[in-house]
């Protein structure tokens, strides 16, 4: 939309002080109806200014609100209401007095009341209204005291250009009358000039410096609020939308056209609420009624659209929520069908070889003491304890893993003394290490104290041994170290063995155990389950697990435990 240029109130017939001071000592009250013009601006305001300035047979005030009456009836021609010839008719009287008594600045208003009533037409004689508008800006340039209207028809021959198509005048012309306007002048001619400008831009297809304009426009309306009308906003985000969407930004564009739709709907309230004070001037009541019933007829669907809407989100909301309760149970259900799977599997595979080892033991003991092989027996109940020692490790394992899947596993950490802790697990593993050959050994200050869970501790303990009796070759050694660590308040126990070490891949594997049992599942990646177990566990009882290891070097497990209170 291309907006017209206008004069400040203060320069259109004079400050309201001056014309007071020529009212006061011509005796009459042209300072009155001036300044009841300037408050009240209705059209019934400016027919009542009108007769008064008749009253007076005072020329130049009719003309001034002939002038306006042709803007009014072609404004309310816009909104339906309006009468045409009613405006053709103010013009026609207000160019036979300019005729009768000529006067510059009359002829200035009546040259811009043409314009306002012809420019905007299409089949208007556009050469016609340039050539008035050219003679009234030579008129403007000719004195200084008529220089106060050469924005005005600079603006006006712009927007002729414009309604001719001739956009690089256009654009030549506004880029001049912002170049004249000084920094601190004339906010709203600004916007409207810049927005001219941009509008343009658009048809020259200057699209960056159009972007650049509306930037320009957003600063100027957020410097200068007051000056600004609704339709400088809805330009200003038409320029933004149509910029946004040549460039293809199209969130940006959609953002754009959602605010152009609420200054729309602002306009619209708008200019229905200038319906019902035009109405109401004319003592329609009728039709102030009708209006009022639509508005709250409209009130009342866009209330029982929000509350559809509310109900529909509401509804939405709910279902979504009861949706993903629905999936997490049923991921929670799978998961536990897949535990239940796992957990079957691993004890049939798990329990077969240490199981395997009692069958057929009686027989074999049979045959042995008729040969009396002291021997052999003694080595044979070490491998049957051996294998009790594994099947009770193995159910143990199950059984904490199965509780801490369930979520179910309740930790109470105490404090106890870690040397006699250490002295019965390698008490219980002594069998075990002899039959293989491995030494197992530890040093521990004796009366040292830790803070953790002791059924906790003793199962991560377990499986930390159990898997360096595994990977120790024969005549190898299994080192338990206790000593301080270096944060204060905690132990660090070191579990070392001289096996066969890991690779690089398999180092990063268990750290990643380490640090996030949850991700694995037994066997998964050829994991066993007490590594699980330990992490698992040492996580929910607060013992930090580090673990070095080189290949063909041995592995040491380092577990940081809380230092326990002296009782």
């Amino acid at each position: 939309m291309y907006r017209v240029p206008y004069i400040a109130k203060n320069s259109e017939i004079g400050s309201l002080k001056e014309i007071r001071q020529l009212s006061e000592r011509l005796g009459q009250p042209v300072g009155k109806i001036v300044g009841d013009f300037w408050v009240n601006t209705d059209f019934e305001d400016k027919v009542q200014a009108l007769k008064q300035f008749e009253s007076l047979k005072d020329t130049s005030g009719m003309i001034y609100v002939l002038t306006k009456l042709v803007r009014s009836n072609y404004d309310l021609g816009l909104l339906g209401t309006g009468d045409q010839y009613a405006a053709e008719s103010y013009l026609i009287r207000a160019k036979q007095l300019l005729k009768a008594r000529f006067n510059v600045h009359d002829f200035f208003a009546v040259a811009n009341a043409e314009f306002v009533y012809h420019g905007a037409k299409e089949n208007s004689d556009h050469d016609a209204v340039l050539r008035s508008l050219t003679k009234a800006l030579r008129l403007c340039e000719s004195a200084p005291e008529y220089r106060y209207a050469w924005l005005l028809f600079k603006g006006n021959i712009a927007v002729t250009h414009f309604y001719r198509k001739d956009y690089a005048a256009s654009y030549a012309i506004n880029k001049e009358i912002l170049a004249n306007l000084k920094s601190d002048q004339l906010a709203g001619a600004k916007i409207m000039i810049t927005q001219n400008l941009a509008n343009d831009c658009k048809y020259l297809k200057r699209h960056d410096e159009r972007l650049d304009l509306c930037k320009k426009i957003g600063v100027l309306i957020r410097t200068y609020p007051k000056s600004a009308i609704a339709d400088d906003y809805l330009n200003l985000y038409v320029g933004f939308k149509e910029e946004m969407d040549l460039r293809g930004h199209y969130r940006e564009a959609s953002q754009y056209g959602d605010s152009i739709v609420m200054i729309q709907d602002t306009i619209y309230n708008m200019e229905r609420e200038r319906k019902l004070i035009e109405f109401e001037a004319k003592n329609k009541q009728s039709q102030i009624a009708e209006l009022t019933l639509q508005k709250q007829e409209t009130e009342s669907r866009n209330r029982f659209i929000m509350t559809l809407l509310a109900i529909f989100v509401v509804v939405a909301i709910a279902l979504g929520y009861l949706g993903w309760r629905l999936r997490q149970t049923n991921a929670r259900l799978n998961d536990l069908v897949q535990l239940r799977d796992e957990f079957i599997r691993i004890i049939a595979h798990d329990l077969r070889r240490p199981l395997h080892a009692f069958y057929g033991l009686s027989e074999v003991f049979s045959k042995l003491l008729q040969r009396g092989d002291q021997a052999a027996i003694v080595k044979l109940s070490q491998s049957i304890d051996q294998s009790g020692l594994y099947i009770r490790q193995m159910l143990d394992n199950l059984l904490y893993w199965a509780l801490s899947q369930k979520g179910k596993l309740g930790l109470h950490p105490v404090t106890f003394a870690l040397q006699p802790q250490l002295e019965a697990l390698v008490s219980v593993y002594s069998a075990i290490t002899l039959v293989k050959g491995v030494e197992l050994t530890y040093t521990c200050p004796p009366h040292l104290t830790i803070y953790t869970d002791q059924n906790a501790f003793n199962l991560i303990l377990r499986n930390l041994i159990d898997n360096a009796t595994q990977h120790t070759a024969t005549t190898g050694t299994i080192h338990i170290e206790v000593r301080p660590a270096v944060e204060p308040n905690l132990v660090q126990i070191d579990i070392s063995d001289d096996g066969k070490g890991m690779t690089e891949a398999q180092l990063h594997l268990i750290r990643e155990v380490m640090a996030t049992p949850q991700r694995f599942q037994p066997k998964q990646d050829n994991l066993g389950l007490g590594l699980i177990i330990v992490s698992t566990f040492s996580q929910q009882a607060g013992i930090a697990v580090r673990v070095k290891s080189k290949e063909g070097q041995g592995t040491t497990f380092e577990l940081y435990v809380k230092l326990g209170m002296l009782a």
